[in-house]
């Protein structure tokens, strides 16, 4: 089946705004974490750095993006990608949908939810972002770990404080792949200023433990806003 221009420009329209923020709340604050950094490991694997927006926690963290299972069969398989297949995706749907789909019908369906855990209270379909917060958020593009093609997602829950699920599809109509990945706090390059008791990071390399100990121990407590405010404009 050919890939005529009208199939094209219906993906690309398709896909051009509808990306999804890939974030995980800060573990310890729980705030909203901007993506600063990304970094491609491997096929199945990339490392996003986050930093938390909110100035009174200060958090930066790193996780990982590892693709987990499969939910619909590529029709682009790649040789050297190995992934198991849902418990709950339907097997005998996916020969059919290895047929193949024109590329403008692929298109109106992008974007629908799909998961194999339903909906349900901590689940959350693509919050596709604008204009507007393009220039405010990185725009990490995650590749197809058969065909190579960007795939968006469509669907996530929260697992715990420090993972996520998320479901992506292939915007590649030829290919079709459906899958899920975890999104999971690894570790630690700048500490909370608000920690959170029952959250354990391990710190990264980078970090100058020493350091931090001694900064940590030698600095004074500062006082309240207001206190410093009246000793400032008493004569």
């Amino acid at each position: 089946m050919m890939h005529t221009t009208a199939e094209h420009d219906a993906l690309a329209s398709a896909t051009q705004h509808a990306y999804m923020r890939i974030t995980i709340a800060c573990p310890h604050c729980l705030a909203k974490a901007q993506a600063v950094h990304s970094e491609e490991l491997s096929p199945l694997l990339r490392e996003i750095t986050y930093r938390c927006s909110n100035w009174r926690c200060g958090h930066v963290y790193v996780a990982g993006l590892e693709v987990l299972r499969t939910l619909a069969a590529s029709a682009m398989p790649a040789p050297g990608v190995q992934l198991p297949v849902s418990r709950l995706a339907r097997r005998e749907q996916m020969a059919f949908d290895l047929a193949g789909t024109p590329g403008a019908d692929y298109a109106a369906n992008l974007l629908q939810p799909m998961s194999d855990w339903g909906t349900a209270p901590g689940t959350s379909a693509c919050r596709g972002t604008g204009q507007g917060d393009a220039g405010r958020y990185l725009r990490i593009n995650t590749a197809c770990p058969h065909c190579r093609a960007r795939a968006v997602a469509i669907d996530s829950r929260e697992m715990s404080r420090t993972m996520r699920e998320i479901t992506y599809r292939c915007s590649n109509w030829r290919c079709g792949h459906v899958y899920v990945a975890s999104l999971e706090v690894l570790r630690t390059l700048s500490p909370s200023a608000m920690p959170a008791m029952d959250v354990a990071l391990p710190f990264d390399r980078s970090v100058r433990r020493e350091r931090l100990a001694l900064q940590l121990a030698n600095a004074e407590t500062a006082r309240p806003r207001a206190t410093w405010s009246a000793t400032a404009t008493t004569p």
